[in-house]
């Protein structure tokens, strides 16, 4: 009965799995801003870059970038932060908003750093920054379904940071993205260990890599705690995910990656009611954005569905009429159908 519930669930989990890719990228190079001394003014538009991506303000990111791009054609980070902020908006929106900039914004940024390394030499930052432009490559090429692509650069993007943490063991900031690998083929080989079992990685190293990355960051801070919300609801660690919870309310209380982090948290505690209350916050967030379209209508979905399971017939009701009230779309097919079995069954008196 809930088939599509369980079904956007797991969508929604390889959407946060992307989303968590691509934020290990940013806060990667961000770290690089504080680690290696970046000049002054490219840490004041960096930070604010950086910020405005967590929270969701994909414009101003972008008018950031630009105006740091046409101030100086030699520097490599604002393409890279450029580069972040389209990988991370088309995942925020669950869609591909424009490849082709995505691409030229990839390859000024590569060209830039290319021309950074030749011009003062290879060096822990130049690999890192390197790694981090691979890594969100990789994304790009994981959401386009072509895996042995985002295989490739992703592992080329692992190698730079490992290589870039070996050239200065001081630079912690490839642990970010190396703790979440470690973890990722930690749980690969815990589900295939009977064909794994000499596959190296710990799930809780990686989970330690990611609190040492937490604690010795800035604006990392609040990624890393993303990316460990993800895994502690993964790994039914409630209290573990409700601290992180509460962290990022704080810190980025209006941001629809903490709400996301949320709702998933309160499904975990069966805590359908609560779910449902923030599912409908991601719905008026993602109805205010010209692109966000089907996540409002998935959002609505999934607020449906957790309301019928709390008891609360009618306003589960309204929340599929507002749906069908929409336009369908071949996109949002399936949503609909599902929307429609759903309002069937509250009419006929069915729970979840």
């Amino acid at each position: 009965s809930c088939n599509l519930s369980v079904a956007c669930s797991a969508r929604k989990t390889s959407i946060m799995k992307q989303l968590l890719s691509v934020i290990i990228c940013v806060i990667i190079f961000y770290q690089s801003g504080t680690a290696f001394s970046i000049p002054e003014p490219q840490k004041q538009y960096a930070g604010r870059c950086i910020l405005a991506i967590l929270n969701c303000h994909y414009d101003t990111a972008l008018a950031v970038t630009d105006s740091a791009m046409a101030a100086d054609s030699l520097d490599p980070i604002a393409p890279l932060l450029r580069l972040t902020a389209i990988g991370i908006r088309d995942v925020d929106f669950d869609t591909l908003l424009d490849s082709a900039d995505f691409f030229c914004t990839y390859q000024n940024a590569e060209k830039r750093i290319s021309s950074h390394e030749k011009t003062k030499g290879p060096s822990s930052y130049s690999k890192m920054l390197l790694g981090f432009c691979k890594g969100i490559h990789s994304s790009f090429y994981l959401r386009e379904k072509s895996y042995f692509a985002a295989m490739r650069n992703g592992l080329k993007a692992i190698s730079l940071l490992d290589e870039s943490h070996r050239l200065d063991s001081t630079n912690v900031e490839p642990f970010f993205l190396l703790g979440l690998y470690n973890y990722a083929k930690g749980e690969l080989k815990r589900r295939l260990w009977w064909v794994l079992f000499w596959y190296p990685g710990s799930k809780k190293d990686g989970i330690d890599l990611l609190w040492r990355c937490n604690a010795n960051g800035y604006l990392s801070a609040e990624a890393s705690l993303l990316a460990l919300a993800e895994i502690y609801t993964r790994e039914n660690k409630q209290d573990e995910c409700a601290a992180v919870v509460e962290r990022l309310e704080r810190d980025l209380p209006a941001s629809r990656f903490t709400l996301w982090a949320k709702a998933r948290y309160f499904e975990s505690r069966r805590l359908f009611y609560e779910a449902g209350q923030v599912y409908e916050l991601l719905a008026v967030s993602y109805a205010s954005e010209q692109a966000g379209k089907f996540n409002m209508i998935l959002t609505r979905n999934l607020q449906a569905h957790m309301l019928l399971r709390s008891g609360q017939r009618k306003d589960a009701a309204d929340s599929c009429r507002a749906i069908l009230r929409e336009t369908a779309s071949k996109r949002n097919k399936v949503i609909f159908n599902d929307t429609k079995k759903l309002l069937r069954r509250i009419n006929d008196g069915e729970t979840e």
